[in-house]
């Protein structure tokens, strides 16, 4: 069902809000336990699939390392250093895609009637998947969120009437535990705080016509960001 969304609440809330958030992520411990978990069993599903440990064991233990990190109880600036340094942040991806790609391929009779194009799943995720730099989009999130056994709520601004957003969750009728706004070409963060999210967004790309980092081309009204940098939970 579709909500109305309240009134822009200033950045530097919003940036207050957000280390508040990841603070209170890190600290559910229960979380952690049960994720660390299936994340460590995740090189074996690989490998029953089909994968070579030796071309996978890399981009594994970067990513259970990043978990321990979290576990140790690290502080949020040494998390996002960690995010933000390029050959970390690009096995934790290429990790991230090797299991998508392993989910799709492991259900691939119930996926193949969402594949658009005529392709099969296999072509699919040689175009889509495995390639970095790719944008990922519905079936990327369902098949994540199955092997990781994450629920995922997207709030989508592109679908509403009047001024609303749409949200869908992934699997259907789980309790969220990420959350993501999803702009036309775009993904953000949303960090739930209490009954509010804020978005992840800089404050430095809110601007009358808001432009992405990533790719110059993609602009978005900044009425838009006004509406939906904050929305009731």
């Amino acid at each position: 069902m579709a909500r109305k969304c309240p009134e822009h609440l200033p950045l530097t809330f919003a940036n207050f809000k957000k280390e508040e958030a990841v603070k209170a992520l890190l600290d559910d411990s229960k979380e952690l336990q049960r994720f660390k978990a299936v994340s460590a069993k995740s090189k074996e599903d690989l490998v029953s699939q089909g994968f070579t440990e030796f071309t996978i064991e890399d981009f594994y233990n970067t990513f259970m390392d990043l978990i321990e990190q979290v576990e140790k109880q690290t502080s949020v600036a040494d998390l996002l250093a960690s995010f933000n340094d390029q050959s970390t942040s690009d096995y934790l991806v290429i990790y991230l895609r090797l299991l998508t790609l392993g989910y799709l391929q492991w259900e691939s009779k119930f996926f193949e009637h969402f594949i658009e194009g005529g392709r099969t799943v296999k072509e699919f995720c040689q175009q889509e998947v495995e390639p970095m730099c790719k944008e990922s989009d519905h079936i990327h999130i369902i098949a994540l969120a199955q092997a990781l056994s994450v629920s995922i709520q997207v709030e989508y601004m592109d679908r509403g009437e009047g001024g609303t957003i749409n949200p869908h969750i992934f699997p259907e009728g789980s309790v969220s535990k990420v959350y993501l706004l999803y702009r036309p070409g775009h993904y953000n963060i949303l960090y739930k705080y209490g009954r509010l999210a804020c978005c992840a967004m800089p404050a430095s790309l809110y601007q009358d016509q808001t432009k992405s980092k990533k790719c110059r081309n993609a602009t978005v009204p900044h009425k838009y960001m006004k509406q939906f940098l904050f929305h009731k939970q």
